[in-house]
């Protein structure tokens, strides 16, 4: 008998790998309470192996549950990332001056006064500020592609309609192709930034928003990458 729900908990780990959000919750509470039930009521019926696999087990899953809980399920305590955050951390990361960005706006036929620029890096508190709009991100990332990977001949970068917005999954597609990262270089950094994740999780992020297993991404996530690009790319001025 132990051994036949040694194999349920074991496979229902398994099960667990390949869930979108939702379901592996739920997978991962119907774990739990297996798990806790096997390691409780019926223990003293059980040999000292079968004792040990499961109590790791039950704290497999819970562990991650608690990680999945913070991302997911917790209201964040940290106030919602501006588009003004993203720009100054990228430009931050890649040693970008007011010249270097400039010019970038110029790879899409675009002129970004520098006075605007400056207000735009600003602090929110501080006098003069000006949100950083979608458009003029967006614009920003799609110069920065252009410089990192040239431009492609025939091929424009879309403009965003008035009142379209940049989801953070756009963010972090474009810091891709700009970068010309690959699945291991976003997990990568992404553990450097302190927020570690699967590659399911990763794919996920860049799935069409209408597909059953597109997540959107978090404000965390993406001030981790950004954090994590700082770390790669400038750990001595890091560490000051």
């Amino acid at each position: 008998m132990s051994n036949d729900k040694l194999k349920r908990a074991h496979y229902t780990v398994k099960r667990l790998r390949n869930k979108p959000p939702i379901r592996k919750r739920l997978f991962m509470l119907r774990f739990c309470i297996l798990a806790k039930c096997l390691c409780t009521s019926e223990c003293a019926n059980y040999t000292s192996s079968t004792r040990k696999g499961l109590s790791m087990l039950l704290n497999i899953a819970t562990r991650a549950a608690i990680s999945y809980t913070a991302r997911n399920i917790l209201p964040m305590k940290k106030t919602p990332m501006l588009l003004n955050d993203v720009m100054r951390r990228l430009r931050y990361a890649l040693s970008l001056d007011n010249s270097a960005t400039i010019s970038i706006f110029k790879l899409v036929d675009y002129t970004l006064e520098e006075e605007y620029l400056s207000n735009m890096m600003k602090r929110e508190d501080e006098e003069g500020f000006l949100p950083c709009r979608d458009k003029t991100l967006a614009m920003f990332l799609d110069g920065l592609i252009i410089k990192k990977r040239g431009k492609r001949e025939g091929v424009t970068p879309p403009v965003l309609a008035s009142g379209e917005r940049l989801s953070n999954n756009d963010i972090l597609r474009k810091i891709k192709i700009a970068m010309n990262y690959q699945q291991e270089d976003m997990m990568k950094i992404l553990r450097t930034g302190g927020f570690p994740v699967g590659k399911g999780e990763l794919t996920a992020l860049f799935r069409k928003a209408d597909h059953r297993s597109y997540r959107p991404c978090g404000d965390q996530l993406l001030r981790n990458f950004l954090q994590g690009m700082v770390k790669t790319y400038r750990p001595e001025a890091h560490k000051k």
